[in-house]
C-alpha cells in the first residue's frame, strides 16, 4: 500500500531587504565581464599552465596553480569588497522558489563570506543562524543610473522621469559629484546655470514626491546630489570626509 503524504510546501522566507523591481539592472554575469574585466590575471595564469612545456618541473607548476587560485580568490574579493561598500546595487530571488517569489536586494551582511557563480547568475551565503541562503537570477547595477540626458534617473530602485529643467539641475549636481565636490553647488549659481532666475531647488521638483532622497541639502541654500545610494552622505560626514 502507498504510503500517502502531504505534498511538499513551498518555504516562507523572512524579507530581509524591500521588495523591489530592478529595471536597469544587468545580469551578475555581465556585470562581472564589466566591473571585473572579462580578461585579467587569472585568464592569464589559466592561459600559462595550459601552454606550459611537458617538461616543466613540477615545483613551477605548483607555483602557477598557486599563483591562479590567489588571483582567482582576489577577483572574487574584489568584487564582494564593492559590494560591501555599497558601490552596486544587488538583486536577487531567493532559491528553492517560496510560494510567492519576489526579487529583493542582497543584504550587505552575506557579502562578508559569499560565493559567487557568474556564469549561473547565483550566489550562495550562510545567514545569521548559519543557514544556507541562495540567490537565482542575480542583477547588478550601479546604485545610481541615468540616461543620456538625465530625463530617466535610477537611485537603486526607486526610478525618477524628469522635465528638461529637473534634468539640468541633477546632470549639473551629478558633474559636480564626479569632481569630487561632496559639499554640493548652492541653489543660487545652479538655478542660474539652469537659466531660471529665483527660487529654491525644491520649488522645481514639487511634481516629484521623492525628490530629496536623490538630492540633500547639505546646507542653507546648497545641494548635492545623493548619487551613491540612501545614507552615503551621511555616512561621509560621519567619517569627516565632508565637514
Amino acid at each position: 500500500m502507498k504510503k500517502t503524504g502531504s505534498p511538499k510546501k513551498n518555504p516562507v522566507y523572512p524579507v530581509w531587504s524591500d521588495r523591489c523591481e530592478h529595471a536597469h539592472g544587468i545580469p551578475l554575469n555581465e556585470a562581472w565581464e564589466i566591473w571585473i574585466g572579462k580578461f585579467n590575471a587569472v585568464e592569464t595564469i589559466r592561459q600559462q599552465i595550459k601552454n606550459a612545456p611537458p617538461d616543466l618541473p613540477k615545483s613551477a607548476r605548483k607555483q602557477m596553480w598557486q599563483a591562479y587560485r590567489f588571483a582567482h580568490r582576489d577577483k572574487l574579493t574584489s568584487f564582494a569588497e564593492r559590494a560591501l561598500n555599497e558601490h552596486f546595487f544587488i538583486t536577487g530571488i531567493r532559491f528553492p522558489f517560496a510560494e510567492n517569489p519576489v526579487r529583493e536586494e542582497i543584504p550587505s551582511e552575506l557579502w562578508c563570506d559569499i560565493k559567487m557563480f557568474p556564469e549561473r547568475n547565483t550566489v550562495r551565503a550562510r545567514s545569521w543562524d548559519n543557514e544556507p541562503v541562495i540567490y537565482v537570477d542575480v542583477r547588478v547595477s550601479a546604485r545610481f543610473w541615468h540616461n543620456a540626458d538625465y530625463s530617466v534617473v535610477a537611485l537603486r530602485n526607486i526610478q525618477f522621469r524628469f522635465n528638461r529643467s529637473q534634468a539640468m539641475i541633477v546632470r549639473l549636481l551629478h558633474q559636480s559629484l564626479e569632481q569630487n565636490n561632496y559639499d554640493g553647488l548652492f541653489a543660487k549659481t545652479l538655478l542660474h546655470q539652469v537659466g531660471k532666475k529665483s527660487g529654491d531647488i525644491g520649488d522645481y521638483f514639487k511634481d516629484q514626491e521623492l525628490w530629496q532622497l536623490l538630492i540633500v541639502k547639505t546646507a542653507p541654500g546648497r545641494y548635492v546630489l545623493n548619487a551613491y545610494g540612501f545614507g552615503y552622505y551621511t555616512r561621509l560626514t560621519k567619517r569627516g570626509i565632508v565637514s
